[in-house]
């Protein structure tokens, strides 16, 4: 599960670089703080709305294999000549200016293209709630559990990348309550979804810390706006010094 992964879409046939700060590796892009997760989410606000899109791993497609009509659709498809035939739309970020994904005219070497008309309009939003629409599920990306406390704030788990590859939701604690989302319409929301929708917000990775608090009162907890030793705030909160339930009055520091 270490290959690279892109995102495609596969309706209209565009797709992500994966060269971003996380390098495209499937357990390295499951924080919310990963920039190519936020960059995916908003275009599935706007230009990918209501399209299929999947991450293709560079080791090839392996689908699950059941009757769901988008598998059925691809059977006999050849998803790498899809994927090699699609546009790449990553400079249209302005967050891809200084990323290696993006080589402008000049010294680019093989990698170099030209750059979109488009290039570096469009700014990265910030989405809470990643929904399911085939399967009525969600997570609330504000309400999954810590995986690590930083400089730059709380990283929380983003497993909605994990849930879209064929396997992957096995290998996750809580995992087995869902199937795989690959070939799912997904949508996002600032909103909660309302009745009829299932909260998948508890499915966590091994290791990470499930919490009640918001990012705000961990900050306060840990005594520090902005934390100076990343380890040794990491340390007391892997030790369960967080409660993993607030009271609705907390006695902060």
């Amino acid at each position: 599960m270490s290959q690279v992964y892109s995102w495609l879409n596969y309706d209209k046939m565009e797709w992500l670089e994966w060269q971003w700060v996380n390098g495209g590796k499937l357990w390295s892009c499951c924080s919310t703080h990963c920039e190519e997760n936020n960059v995916l989410l908003t275009l599935l606000s706007d230009r990918w709305r209501g399209d299929r899109v999947i991450r293709y791993g560079c080791e090839g497609l392996d689908v699950p294999e059941d009757n769901r009509p988008f598998l059925l659709e691809i059977k006999g498809v050849s998803i790498e000549d899809r994927y090699h035939d699609s546009v790449d739309i990553t400079d249209l970020f302005e967050a891809a200016r200084d990323r290696p994904c993006v080589a402008c005219d000049g010294d680019g070497g093989d990698r170099a293209r030209a750059l979109s008309e488009e290039a570096f309009t469009l700014k990265t939003q910030w989405h809470r709630y990643v929904i399911n629409m085939d399967r009525k599920q969600f997570i609330d990306r504000e309400r999954t559990a810590v995986c690590g406390i930083y400089r730059d704030g709380v990283h929380r788990d983003d497993l909605f990348t994990v849930l879209v590859t064929p396997w992957g939701r096995r290998d996750l604690v809580g995992g087995e309550r869902t199937e795989s989302w690959f070939g799912e319409v997904l949508a996002v929301s600032s909103d909660r979804p309302g009745g009829g929708y299932t909260d998948l917000s508890d499915i966590r990775r091994h290791g990470s810390v499930p919490t009640d608090l918001d990012d705000d009162e961990i900050m306060a907890y840990m005594g520090k706006g902005v934390p100076d030793c990343e380890a040794e705030l990491w340390r007391e909160l892997a030790a369960g010094r967080l409660p993993t339930h607030s009271p609705k009055v907390l006695d902060l520091p």
